[in-house]
């Protein structure tokens, strides 16, 4: 049977030779200098990790405990690991990027690594699958495991009057947090809560802390009337590999921190071949639904869950896929037919889903699908919300004469505008009108409107926010100063930006601030792109590769983000194409 405990022979993992690992922790010195330089933000310097070096020589030692199914006996030298300016251990063990085993020691002694990493095996060797192994399977199935260890820094105290007041300091995926009630604590390492789909969840993981130290769902003034609580947070090394046989590597919330780059042509067809390779595993090869129609058409999957390799729902919304639609079609995709843009009964009909019909119908370039959903269109107004009239204004602008007259596409631009009486509708239809404005400039021999003037205005003050440090880089905060707002909800408003920038009319100077904020931008996207590294470490990874996370702290991927993504891309290869063969 496999052995959680007992003597430890001296012979090494041959992965993981002395030599080898002489020049990895070189590397890892490097490395850390990164790490350092990543984290150098305001919020970050009263936090610091622990030192990689340590970190690392603790990890090959678990590796070998694993690979040789016998961990040392706790009273035993081996099992000692000292690890300076580590307050607590988390240890997580996977098979195939599934979490099968997770070990916690919140004490900051020599023992810490090897009680967490013991409670990690032993919670693994029950795991539903791993325990119907045939016994010879099960004795060496720690050496079929991937691991990842986090080491905590030192806790930082956190001053505040109110959990809502904590939760905005933490950086979800990046701090843990530590409540103390007496000599009991309870804590949250964040690359726990990454592995759970949590991290974004500040709010609901301060209160299961509060539970586990006994206390009820209050907030702070009433908790500190019950018992003295003081809460702090710290920062991690974390290390991790995908699978048995890799290197280890620093784990950060969204992959390693992409580099900001150009608005090469090059760059963008990669990142759109991904994007578009991403959508089309949305649709599944064979129809699973019970009573298919049977005229060919193929549902699409709702939005995708990775940790548990999952859509929920099963099927998407026609909005999403009407989204995903245009994307593809946008982009030339030869899949795409006219049996996708089929119009449905009025009873499924919106005035959303007939403009976004319309605009898929106007990529695709087939007519009678474009006047089908013209005439769906015209059944349903928009109303009166700024949103909904610049959504129109998009589509029925680029309906060519004599569907919609010049007369008329200037009267459904004007309806837009006028529905805006303040920034923040203009901000919430930026995109649409955006759109919109680039489809009359198009009719009207590239001359813009005025409200082009306007739009600029709006891109400009949007970018005099942009984040230029961190794995958030290029992202701007859209509520406030709060940079936890950097997410897939950036999209929209590059989607705009991406629109603007190829107008005529503007001076040199706005077109630098235009394509310098999209470079930013298209970082901050790619960042969100998941990678080879992070689909390893997820159970649905591999469906997930390149699609658009909800934010850098959660991975679930949302149909409409990275339709919204491919369509970007889009319009930026249609804006560098032009300068590279003029």
């Amino acid at each position: 049977m496999y052995e959680a405990s007992g003597p430890i022979s001296n012979r090494r993992n041959p992965r993981f030779s002395a030599s080898f690992r002489t020049l990895l922790i070189v590397r890892w010195l490097l490395i850390a200098l990164g790490i350092a330089t990543f984290r150098t933000t305001p919020a970050a310097l009263a936090a610091t990790p622990p030192d990689p070096v340590p970190c690392l020589q603790a990890f090959y030692e678990v590796r070998t405990w694993l690979d040789q199914g016998r961990f040392p006996r706790l009273d035993a030298p081996e099992s000692r690991i000292e690890i300076p300016g580590s307050s607590a251990v988390g240890v997580m063990l996977r098979l195939d990027g599934r979490v099968v085993g997770r070990g916690l020691d919140p004490a900051a002694d020599a023992l810490a690594v090897r009680r967490a990493a013991g409670r990690a095996l032993s919670q693994a060797l029950g795991d539903r699958v791993i325990r119907t192994l045939p016994d010879s399977v099960r004795d060496s199935a720690g050496s079929r495991l991937a691991l990842e260890i986090e080491f905590a820094g030192m806790p930082r105290p956190i001053v505040a009057s109110s959990l809502g007041s904590v939760a905005g300091r933490i950086r979800p995926g990046i701090d843990g947090i530590v409540l103390k009630r007496g000599d009991r604590l309870a804590i949250a390492m964040p690359g726990r809560l990454l592995a759970t789909g949590t991290a974004d969840a500040t709010g609901s993981t301060l209160l299961r802390l509060v539970d586990e130290l006994g206390l009820p769902p209050r907030d702070l003034e009433e908790l500190r009337g019950i018992d003295s609580l003081e809460l702090a947070r710290f920062e991690t090394m974390r290390l991790g590999q995908s699978d048995v046989d890799a290197e280890p590597g620093v784990r950060l919330r969204s992959g390693d921190v992409i580099e900001a780059g150009s608005l090469d042509p090059g760059r963008l067809e990669d990142l759109q071949a991904g994007l578009n390779a991403r959508l089309l595993r949305w649709r599944p090869p064979v129809d699973p639904r019970e009573n298919a129609p049977g005229d060919g058409t193929r549902p699409w999957f709702g939005d995708f869950d990775p940790i548990a390799n999952r859509h929920v729902p099963l099927e998407s919304s026609l909005r999403d896929r009407l989204l995903a639609t245009w994307a593809l079609a946008a982009s030339g995709e030869q899949t795409i037919g006219p049996d996708d843009l089929v119009v449905p009964d009025d009873q499924d009909l919106d005035a959303e889903i007939a403009d976004l019909g319309l605009l898929a119908s106007l990529a695709l370039g087939d007519e009678d699908r474009i006047e089908a959903w013209l005439a769906a269109a015209r059944r349903l107004p928009a109303g009166d919300d700024p949103p909904a009239l610049a959504r129109r204004a998009a589509a029925l602008i680029g309906v060519p004469a004599p569907g919609v007259t010049d007369q008329q596409a200037h009267a459904a631009h004007d309806d837009a505008w006028e529905a805006c009486r303040s920034v923040s509708d203009i901000l919430a239809g930026f995109d649409w009108l955006g759109i919109a404005e680039a489809r009359l400039a198009a009719r009207m021999e590239n001359i813009p409107s005025p409200r082009a003037v306007s739009l600029r205005a709006i891109r400009d003050a949007l970018l005099a926010r942009q984040i230029d440090d961190g794995d958030d880089a290029g992202g701007i905060p859209l509520l406030g100063d709060d940079r936890r707002s950097i997410d897939a909800r950036n999209l929209r408003p590059m989607l705009g930006m991406a629109v603007l920038t190829g107008l005529p009319g503007e001076d040199e100077a706005g077109t630098a601030r235009g394509r310098n904020g999209l470079s930013g931008l298209l970082r901050l996207l790619e960042q969100l792109m998941m990678s080879e590294e992070e689909a390893g470490d997820l159970a649905g990874g591999r469906m997930g590769l390149d699609g658009i996370a909800d934010s850098l702290a959660n991975p679930r991927q949302s149909l409409s983000s990275t339709a919204r993504a491919s369509l970007i891309l889009d319009h930026l290869l249609r804006l560098e194409r032009p300068l590279q063969n003029p």
